[in-house]
């Protein structure tokens, strides 16, 4: 399951470099002067800080009683584990089952089979940095179980379903940061698409609209327990001390030469708008 996107500091700086802009230097005013850099240069150190970030969805395990109950959930066996630059801070999170009642032909249940990251991805966009997990997972996405007379029938008569296109895409509004540029704190939004390998219909009940509801409510959950570790002030410091190391080069291309530390940053298209203070 484990992704580990490691990125060279060679590599990095060769990025960076390759991104800089010729900008303005020279706009003083009271709080100091401001110059230009590309905001995808930026994007591009936070790719590298969070790079080995992994997140796992999962909630199946063997099957067991529960009370008067047979369940397959097992919790605690989600997690987002940040990239080391960026902490290595861990969260562990649940994941509840779902059950869907079918009358006479008994009780479905469906999981999370492990989900995981693919790739990650950074860019810009006129609201800020963007942060982009692709995720995957080695079989089917949403499992069903099947109960009925308090017997368990296993996965027969409970038909998979699938989860496509997933991605996470946490928004990043750009911030000075102890001194360099960081960012504020974040929105997340989670997307797929539910799709049936055989047919929604199932048992006198619509499988894909039940499963929407699953898919919403791990929507939901996914999106907050991201948002909480992306939000850390842990987090936010160290992504701002990653992109300290490469400001000088930043600003020696913006024809900046007496760059002492970063005092604002505000958004101008695809321009961020550096306030400094010199040496």
């Amino acid at each position: 399951m484990r992704h580990i996107h490691a990125v060279r500091a060679s590599a990095v700086g060769a990025l960076v470099a390759a991104l800089l802009v010729s900008g303005s230097a020279g706009t003083a005013g009271v709080a100091g002067s401001t110059a230009q850099i590309r905001a995808s240069a930026v994007a591009s150190l936070i790719h590298a800080a969070f790079a080995g970030t992994q997140i796992r969805l999962h909630n199946l395990g063997r099957e067991h009683a529960e009370g008067a109950y047979l369940t397959w959930h097992e919790p605690n066996t989600s997690f987002i584990r940040l990239g080391p630059v960026a902490s290595g801070a861990e969260a562990l999170f649940t994941i509840p089952e779902y059950v869907v009642n079918t009358g006479p032909h008994g009780t479905l249940k469906y999981y999370v089979n492990q989900i995981s990251v693919r790739s990650i991805s950074a860019d810009w966009q006129d609201a800020g940095f963007r942060l982009i997990f692709r995720l995957e997972s080695a079989g089917a996405e949403l499992k069903g179980y099947h109960t009925a007379f308090g017997k368990s029938l296993r996965d027969i008569g409970a038909p998979d379903l699938a989860l496509k296109e997933m991605r996470i895409t946490a928004v990043m509004p750009p911030a000075e940061r102890a001194r360099s540029i960081s960012y504020e704190p974040v929105r997340v939004d989670f997307t797929s698409e539910v799709v049936a390998t055989a047919t929604c219909h199932h048992k006198g009940v619509d499988l894909c609209n039940e499963l929407r509801r699953f898919r919403n409510r791990l929507r939901d959950l996914v999106e907050r327990e991201l948002a909480a570790a992306l939000n850390r002030e842990e987090t936010r410091d160290r992504v701002a001390e990653a992109v300290r190391a490469h400001l000088p080069d930043l600003m020696r291309a913006a024809r900046v030469r007496d760059f002492g530390a970063v005092t604002g940053v505000a958004m101008a298209g695809d321009l961020l708008a550096v306030t400094y203070t010199p040496r």
